[in-house]
């Protein structure tokens, strides 16, 4: 039986592009200006590639999309390099943060829910799920997020980068919210939409379900995803087809059965 589910923020429960995308485009000049570099067209989108974007658009295996910003910090600086402006890494990690969070508080129209979390999210809670986040994100921005997604008192755990934390896929958040609620790894589902997510189920032994509402696409998905969704609100419809397998004792649909059965736009 499914006890707890943990579930990635950003095209998840949250439209990726308009918040991230959006901003990092918005920060880039800012992040440039504070460090007295040009604001020159070129290297503005050199840093950008850096972090996964191009045209306005997130680039297939963008760091944006997994990675922390302190680490993504260490990217540009590499980036940077190449112009031959040699910036402190840390100094850059700390204040790609700080832009992110400044604007975040700046912008809550940014926080596009996908579908109607506030139901999805008490339909769980009915069935007596624990619920969670594992986010690469800060844990000050995560917060926001679930605050303006009008979601964060339903959250049991929020899985976030506080600087000391390890980042998915390791398994340090998985096992944090299952020794929290006395879970086994097999009763805890991770629902995301990287392959990175996937991994980090796998690699913690919890069932891994893949989501099309964000960056990831399903050839990317397939590869680790025990079941591959349109979005999060199918999932209620997936713990009832889980519940039925266990009941008649039968296996586990594999990822082709249920995309033909099961997956629905």
């Amino acid at each position: 039986m499914i006890k707890g589910i943990l579930f990635d923020k950003d095209g998840t429960l949250m439209d990726f592009h308009t918040f991230w995308v959006d901003t990092a485009i918005e920060i880039v000049p800012e992040l440039l200006e504070k460090n007295r570099i040009p604001q020159q067209k070129e290297i503005q989108d050199r840093v950008l590639a850096s972090m996964g974007i191009q045209n306005g658009k997130i680039m297939k295996g963008g760091i944006l999309a997994h990675q922390t910003l302190p680490q993504i910090g260490n990217v540009v600086c590499e980036t940077l390099k190449q112009d031959a402006f040699y910036l402190d890494q840390e100094e850059i990690g700390r204040q790609l943060v700080e832009l992110f969070e400044l604007h975040a508080k700046k912008s809550p129209q940014k926080y596009k829910p996908i579908g109607n979390l506030q139901e999805l999210i008490l339909k769980l809670k009915d069935r007596g799920i624990y619920i969670g986040l594992a986010t690469a994100d800060t844990e000050k921005s995560a917060n926001l997020s679930l605050t303006y997604l009008n979601i964060k008192e339903w959250f049991d755990y929020i899985g976030a980068d506080n600087g000391i934390r390890k980042p998915k896929p390791n398994q340090e958040m998985f096992q944090e919210f299952q020794q929290m609620y006395h879970l086994k790894p097999t009763e805890i589902v991770m629902v995301g939409d990287t392959f990175n997510d996937m991994k980090f189920a796998k690699n913690s032994g919890g069932i891994s379900v893949g989501v099309l509402s964000g960056i990831g696409t399903l050839d990317e998905l397939e590869k680790e995803a025990d079941y591959i969704l349109d979005s999060v609100v199918q999932i209620p419809k997936l713990l009832d087809q889980i519940e039925k397998q266990e009941e008649t004792s039968w296996q586990r649909f594999n990822y082709n059965t249920y995309t033909k059965d099961m997956m629905i736009g």
